[in-house]
């Protein structure tokens, strides 16, 4: 499906793990990049060929990325101060359609920690952004989750997500979460009568949103309607063996990653691979569905 995939390589543990991730979510081109530190006005840091020692130690992370994965890949060192610079604009440079980086190399065991580096890449990425969890276990997702929650963002996350599960031969799963309303106080009065009605309300829309949704992906497709807070439940629902699909955040209009509670919960905290798709542009699509009702808290659309 991804005909042109950049890999950021760190010199560290990530770096290894994302090419390993990546080698199995394309069959085309592969273009793994690292970065050293570059001094423009040839200073105190550049004196005794410096700069040319990290160009060399780069070049060399990378080849040990390449073989370590045993995938055919470009390599590119790139003299920037700035990493996630670096990253962004060849992603951009290059027209790629994936960019895939790796934890931070300080993370918890098990779980993903994001550095300034990658918090950024995802932020400023035009395209999607792939997160291998630290150790990956190099195999090919053998199921692919999306979170949904009826709004555009949700909505590209959903169509990527069932293209990706089809071309890598994967079970799709789609997540719709649903959470109780406020538990009425005291002072609510005659409310709390209503409160049972509401959030059957509230599941029955969640519900919905679901049902439309698997009427347009293949029958196979399972679809899950899960009570709780979206970042959570989402987490518990992936295995090590799995990769989880969300959205970007509503905000403003470029096509870009803005992480919501959902998504920046989930690259910091799930045990597989997690992949986050920027928003699309603004759509006329008629499957679009409008703003879900308070409770159906599957995407990021709309929450901080």
């Amino acid at each position: 499906m991804f005909t042109n995939v950049i890999v950021g390589v760190d010199g560290h543990s990530g770096g290894r793990d994302a090419t390993a991730l990546a080698r199995h979510l394309t069959r085309d081109r592969l273009t793994l990049v690292g970065a050293y530190p570059h001094d423009p006005l040839r200073i105190r840091g550049s004196l005794g060929g410096f700069e040319e020692i990290q160009r060399g130690d780069t070049e060399r992370d990378l080849e040990e990325c390449r073989a370590a994965a045993g995938v055919e890949a470009t390599m590119l060192a790139i003299g920037d101060s700035e990493p996630a610079r670096a990253l962004h604009e060849v992603t951009v440079a290059e027209d790629a359609d994936l960019l895939v980086i790796g934890s931070a190399h300080h993370g918890r065991v098990g779980r993903l920690f994001l550095g300034d580096v990658g918090r950024e890449v995802l932020h400023e990425s035009p395209c999607p952004v792939a997160v291998a969890p630290r150790g990956f276990a190099g195999h090919a997702p053998r199921r692919v989750i999306v979170g949904h929650d009826g709004s555009d963002e949700s909505r590209a996350a959903v169509d990527l997500a069932a293209a990706l599960a089809a071309d890598l031969g994967a079970a799709l799963t789609v997540c719709v979460a649903w959470q109780d309303p406020p538990a009425p106080s005291a002072a609510a009065g005659g409310f709390g009568a209503a409160y049972p009605v509401l959030a059957s309300d509230l599941r029955d829309s969640a519900q919905h949103v679901l049902d439309r949704v698997l009427a347009e992906l293949p029958a196979r497709t399972e679809g899950r309607l899960v009570h709780g807070s979206a970042a959570p439940v989402l987490e518990q629902q992936a295995d090590a063996d799995d990769l989880l699909v969300v959205g970007s955040r509503r905000t403003g209009t470029l096509r870009r990653i803005t992480l919501g509670s959902t998504s920046d919960h989930l690259v910091h905290h799930a045990a597989c691979p997690v992949l986050v798709v920027p928003r699309p542009e603004p759509s006329t699509d008629p499957r679009a569905a409008p703003a879900p009702a308070t409770g159906v808290v599957a995407g990021d659309a709309g929450r901080d």
